[in-house]
């Protein structure tokens, strides 16, 4: 658990965690991050934080985008864990987490648009002036 208190402690936690291989969970929502990447998703803007990615490139960690959706039953709940992201370890370090956020940005579409109703975001997601509503899009 992230200790916005102390983030620095946890930091070093979660360094802790991928240097022994193990497995760190941390959501890509903006409302966590103390950096974040706009990136385009469905015609719009999505704004999400960079510390996995970030995480990911300086303990040289894979980066596993996971995903939940409803099953048809609409009672059991389907966990997709997709295959690693590439996050970039030469150049700039803001280039590779926009990079990698995009590449994440590019998933979460492809996701949204197959499941509109299971994403909970629509009211994060910044349209430009000219769109007709959330979820208008083709």
């Amino acid at each position: 658990v992230f200790d916005r208190d102390r983030p620095a402690a946890a930091a070093v936690a979660a360094m802790r965690v991928l240097a022994q291989n193990g497995i760190l969970s941390i959501t890509a929502g903006d409302w966590e991050g103390q950096r974040i990447a706009g990136v385009d998703v469905c015609g719009g803007k999505l704004h999400l934080a960079v510390g996995a990615p970030r995480f990911a490139r300086l303990a040289g960690a894979a980066l596993l985008p996971v995903f939940t959706v409803r099953g048809a039953d609409q009672q059991t709940i389907r966990v997709v864990i997709e295959p690693a992201l590439a996050v970039p370890t030469d150049g700039k370090t803001d280039d590779a987490l926009q990079a990698a956020a995009q590449a994440f940005g590019r998933l979460l579409e492809r996701y949204v648009r197959r499941y509109p109703a299971e994403w909970r975001d629509w009211n994060r997601l910044e349209l430009p002036a000219s769109a007709e509503k959330p979820g208008d899009w083709r």
